[in-house]
């Protein structure tokens, strides 16, 4: 289909010349088969940017139609300043442009992508708290440390102190990241059970000296392998595996002890039953 534009010039008579917060100084002309538009962006702060577009139509109130078919100035990123310059394929977004016809040109503000995130770390252990390297702070056990303004991508975390940890998170811009150090379990407990009284040892280490009938716990036993011992008569010793965060309970039970009697031996004469 051929595009006719009819009365062209009449574009120039009727150039819309209202504006957005910070749009100033829009005018247009006929470039052949194309309109060009001038427009200034003031008022604007440092490192602002735009989003302009451009709207016509037949009255100054209804400037509601968007061109589309524009290049130059236009779109999202456009920066404050002057002389801006918009050109206008008329052809592909109409067929014919007959009569007075009024421009708008917009500009929002495009607000900044965000570039960095935040890190919210949940600490079971106590120690020094680094971030790729770089010492932050000592942090306490069951506590939470919020590191802000922590450049997207990917970071290291580090503790060190009774245990050591050590993490890599991923922190996404305009975002929160959670991440736990847990503590490690490495000990575990026994509970005995004895109902004879004498020293108790473990590996040969006195503890204490118990009582019959009652019950004695230890804690925090590294995991692996010990020979408990109570010196009673007669002696009770058992080899006992301790595992992490488990507790192995051990019974020192009393064993009953029969005193024979003496054996008589008879020599010579006659035994009669």
């Amino acid at each position: 289909m051929k595009k006719t534009l009819f009365l062209f010039f009449l574009i120039l008579i009727g150039a819309n010349s209202a504006f957005a917060q910070t749009i100033t100084g829009v005018t247009s002309k006929l470039d052949g088969k194309k309109v060009i538009i001038n427009y200034n962006i003031t008022g604007a702060t440092t490192g602002q940017t735009f989003d302009v577009t451009l709207w016509y139509g037949t009255t100054k109130t209804t400037t509601t139609k968007q061109a589309f078919s524009c290049t130059g100035d236009i779109g999202e990123g456009v920066t404050a300043g002057t002389a801006k310059k918009i050109t206008w394929d008329v052809t592909e977004d109409m067929d014919k442009l007959t009569g007075n016809y009024f421009f708008t040109v917009k500009a929002e503000i495009v607000q900044p992508k965000p570039t960095t995130g935040t890190l919210k770390l949940i600490s079971e252990i106590a120690g020094s708290y680094y971030i790729d390297g770089t010492y932050k702070k000592m942090i306490t056990e069951n506590s939470t440390t919020t590191t802000t303004d922590l450049s997207a991508g990917k970071h290291t975390l580090k503790i060190t102190g009774t245990q050591n940890w050590t993490e890599t998170v991923d922190i996404t811009a305009g975002e929160t990241t959670e991440s736990t150090a847990k503590k490690t379990i490495t000990t575990g407990n026994l509970k005995l059970i004895t109902e004879i009284a004498g020293k108790f040892y473990i590996d040969n280490v006195f503890r204490k000296t118990l009582t019959a009938n009652t019950t004695e716990n230890v804690t925090d036993l590294e995991s692996g392998t010990y020979t408990i011992k109570i010196a009673a008569t007669p002696e009770f010793t058992q080899t006992i595996t301790i595992k992490a965060g488990e507790t192995t309970t051990v019974t020192a039970k009393a064993v009953k002890v029969i005193n024979l009697p003496e054996m008589v031996k008879i020599t010579g004469g006659t035994f009669t039953m």
